[in-house]
């Protein structure tokens, strides 16, 4: 099977090149970075580094690239030969590949010829956005003839992937653990259920919240606590006995949702928090806080993993203040090479804190504003206090916490 994939970073490599090449798939990545499509093309070959115990090299073979800044005809022929279209560019970049992929969609059409292609970014039903954004460069009765033949097909993508260095070479380094969850229902291409070690599923939407409300969650309320303390990875953060407790807790809180929504059990989840600790335990993975909880704004949006979870509790009368928490902890990451936590600094500079609560996430909950407020100040001024005292700012917050290491 060929498959022309946009986006070579460690997504792209990590997870969604290693699962197809598990099923012997031809793989041209469509890129921009002109140097990594080159190097690609020279090695005919990547390599991607496994963080087990022991840690093993892996090498997927059966790759090429090719740059896609601007249409050519090797460009739309790899694209015409496709029997599935993937990307992983992050969210922020799907407006950026959509002029390309209209083009080489719409040669697909005049050859009369279907495809698949399947958005794996780390968001709701990314594949249903990158759809918005070609439609918003169509006529609607253009973006109708082109649903003859494409379907934006959601899925949702589980794995840890990093770069790293390899014999003086970078390397994309990922846990072992990995999940590629596809919608069947909006395949066109049928044959791609024969596809190994991937999940499908009629309806996504409990698989995305389940990853999203619990795994993202955990993974950004580690990275604003540590940061709050000054700890350099999540790792660090995770070997404080009484912050690994709060962090469990609070994907605890977010997982009585999902029981009562979905199918789920609460057996069922409570051992999907526990691997998923585990998983950021994992002494390999050297992940930087300052990386987890970079882009505060988008991850403080009104469905994302804080607020999306918290506003859900708070329907339907479930205990949410561990959440509450994290979202003030995230009006804190104040990280100077990051342009949104910045961004979020200046305004608390200027605004009132609820007014940019209410900015930021879209709650209309006053209620759930004001919780966040307030649990903001309290934080601001443990910190004051506890440099007047001199004190150890993790003990500190352990006892405002409130928690038992």
């Amino acid at each position: 099977m060929n498959v022309v994939h946009f986006g070579a970073g460690n997504i792209g490599r990590g997870l969604i090149g290693y699962i197809l090449s598990l099923n012997n798939c031809n793989i041209c990545f469509f890129d921009v970075n002109n140097s990594a499509v080159d190097q690609l093309n020279n090695d005919k070959s990547y390599s991607i580094e496994i963080l087990n115990d022991p840690t093993n090299i892996v090498t997927i073979k059966n790759i090429s690239a090719l740059a896609c800044g601007n249409i050519s005809d090797e460009l739309i022929n790899k694209f015409l030969d496709a029997d599935l279209v993937t990307t992983s560019v992050g969210i922020n970049n799907l407006s950026k590949i959509a002029p390309v992929l209209l083009q080489l969609i719409n040669e697909r059409v005049k050859a009369r010829k279907s495809i698949d292609i399947i958005a794996n970014e780390n968001a709701i039903n990314a594949s249903s956005l990158l759809a918005d954004e070609i439609k918003k460069l169509t006529a609607e009765s253009e973006f109708t003839q082109l649903n003859k033949y494409c379907s934006f097909v959601n899925s949702a993508i589980d794995r840890q992937s990093l770069t790293a260095q390899h014999n003086g070479k970078p390397i994309t380094a990922v846990e072992p653990f990995f999940e590629w969850v596809i919608n069947n229902s909006e395949l066109l291409n049928k044959d791609l259920l024969n596809l190994q070690s991937v999940k499908f599923v009629p309806e996504l939407k409990p698989y995305i919240e389940k990853k999203l409300y619990i795994v993202n969650l955990g993974h950004c309320a580690a990275a604003y606590l540590g940061q709050f303390v000054g700890k350099s990875t999540i790792l660090d953060t995770l070997m404080i006995p009484s912050f690994k407790a709060f962090i469990r807790e609070t994907m605890k809180q977010s997982a009585t949702y999902l029981t009562k929504q979905y199918s789920f059990s609460n057996d069922e989840l409570l051992d999907y928090i526990d691997n998923t600790l585990a998983r950021f335990s994992n002494p390999h993975l050297v992940d930087a806080v300052t990386r987890v909880g970079g882009s505060p704004i988008r991850k403080l949006g009104n469905n994302e993993r804080i607020i999306g979870p918290l506003q859900q509790l708070y329907r339907h009368n479930l205990p949410y203040q561990h959440l509450v928490v994290i979202a003030a902890l995230a009006l804190c990451f104040d990280v100077k090479e990051d342009e949104q936590s910045q961004k979020i600094q200046s305004m608390i500079r200027e605004n009132k804190i609820e007014d940019i609560i209410r900015q930021l996430t879209g709650l209309t909950e006053d209620t759930l504003v004001n919780d966040i407020a307030q649990k903001y100040l309290d934080l601001k001024n443990l910190v004051a206090s506890n440099q007047q005292l001199n004190g150890n700012l993790t003990d500190a917050i352990t006892s405002f916490l409130n928690i038992e290491g």
